[in-house]
């Protein structure tokens, strides 16, 4: 069975087309940051990860780093989210050179919003799941990635390519 089978509330996962659920976390410093005033400024790439110093997650982290400059040419903001403290958020992001916010949904309420919620069984109970969403100027999900198995990160060049198709269509 694919890992994505076991996300806890996969019909809570937002599907291309609908409505993004917006909230308001606080980011690595402690400003609140909220979805909808950022999506009104351009599209808004949400990157769901389990944990700060993870190694897949620091591959991710740094992978989108080192591409940051195509992002920004496409008009996307990045949000990194997971449900680690942003005392942790500041400290990893400080030592990773990371260019973009990381918001801390600290009692995973809006990783369940999103559906993703790692399950209660597994080795990351607690921990959002790894995904990327992109959000559109007026509120909407333009671009789901999900994969099917948490040790996946996005190969960027694709994600990038996704991204590009969204914002054309």
């Amino acid at each position: 069975m694919r890992w994505v089978d076991h996300i806890m509330d996969q019909g809570k996962v937002p599907e291309v087309g609908s409505r993004a659920i917006d909230f308001e976390l606080p980011d690595e410093i402690g400003r609140p940051v909220r979805l909808s005033e950022v999506w009104e400024r351009g599209p808004v790439l949400l990157l769901f990860y389990p944990t700060d110093f993870g190694m897949h997650c620091s591959l991710q982290m740094g992978q989108i780093r080192d591409s940051f400059d195509r992002f920004e040419g496409l008009g996307v903001t990045i949000l990194g989210i997971s449900t680690n403290t942003v005392r942790s958020h500041g400290t990893w992001q400080s030592n990773l050179r990371l260019p973009f916010h990381l918001v801390s949904d600290l009692d995973g309420k809006v990783a369940m919003s999103y559906g993703m919620m790692c399950p209660e069984d597994s080795w990351l109970k607690g921990r959002s799941c790894r995904s990327a969403f992109l959000v559109g100027t007026k509120g909407v999900v333009l671009y789901a990635w999900v994969p099917p198995d948490q040790s996946y990160t996005p190969d960027v060049d694709a994600l990038l390519e996704a991204i590009r198709q969204a914002l054309t269509t």
